[in-house]
């Protein structure tokens, strides 16, 4: 039953799906990490500079951040499974899938370099894949 309201273009799923991200990763929110990776210091030139002050020092801002990024990493997987006919109707069950896959583990619901890799990843595979259609003409 569950499935079958989510796997609607209802406005009721629409509103629970990200509602159902949010408390899926709401134990980020609440504990704070203490599992070590090799994503703790990671050895990028750039990231110390730009990214850490804005989004790192704080544990609210990193996971606020990190949250945002898996949502929007999640709506461009589901805008390709829909538009390239990957499931039959519109639904926001490909993001529920992919938030439940990556709340899995807290510490890879740290911020790191590979938030930003991934949604970068996806973008550009939507971008390579919405090309394959057209082409160019000549110059």
């Amino acid at each position: 039953m569950l499935f079958k309201s989510l796997h609607s273009n209802s406005i009721s799923a629409t509103m629970l799906t990200p509602l159902a991200v949010i408390l899926l990763w709401s134990r980020y929110f609440v504990v704070d990490i203490a599992h070590f990776t090799v994503l703790d210091n990671p050895s990028m030139p750039l990231w110390d500079v730009l990214i850490l002050p804005y989004f790192g020092y704080s544990s609210f801002t990193a996971a606020l951040a990190s949250l945002i990024l898996v949502i929007l990493t999640g709506v461009l997987i589901n805008t390709m499974a829909v538009r390239y006919g990957l499931i039959r109707r519109q639904s926001l069950i490909v993001l529920l899938v992919y938030a439940l896959l990556t709340s899995a583990f807290l510490s890879v619901q740290k911020l790191s370099p590979v938030w930003f890799f991934v949604f970068f990843f996806v973008a550009g595979l939507n971008r390579v894949f919405g090309a394959v259609g057209k082409r160019k003409p000549a110059v």
